[in-house]
């Protein structure tokens, strides 16, 4: 199971820098840093900003991954519909049948084609329930 939580409190520990520090240096609020240490979910742009400024993979921020790997700073999330699609077919099986079995919208694949960006929590229940990395979704 992904848990951004514990990853960031281990990556802040890590640093030795104060949530503050971190805050400014990247940009995000340490406030909504806090949030994410409870347990608030981080939207795409800002899971990539945490990504960048530790340095790691976003399937190792979010808990996918033991190895910490580095960022990839060309992601392409226009990516991610084809991907699925492609995970789908893999996996032998539907959207309809994903959005019932691991609460992710119905309607969302309609909204992606449409160029919404989906919640991270959403790629991630698809990433480790349809055998596939966070990364590769979001076009690394």
């Amino acid at each position: 199971m992904y848990n951004i939580a514990e990853t960031l409190k281990d990556l802040i520990f890590e640093s030795g820098k104060s949530i503050r520090t971190i805050g400014f240096e990247s940009g995000i609020p340490d406030s909504q840093l806090c949030r994410y240490i409870r347990t608030t979910i981080p939207q795409y742009e800002i899971s990539l900003k945490l990504a960048k400024y530790f340095d790691c993979s976003l399937d190792y921020l979010f808990g996918l991954s033991e190895t910490k790997g580095k960022f990839y700073d060309k992601y392409d999330i226009t990516k991610f519909v084809p991907r699925y699609l492609k995970l789908l077919e893999e996996n032998q099986t539907t959207h309809w049948k994903v959005s019932h079995k691991y609460n992710v919208s119905e309607s969302g694949l309609r909204k992606w084609k449409h160029g919404v960006i989906p919640k991270m929590e959403t790629i991630a229940e698809i990433a480790e329930n349809l055998g596939s990395s966070i990364d590769y979704l979001c076009g690394k």
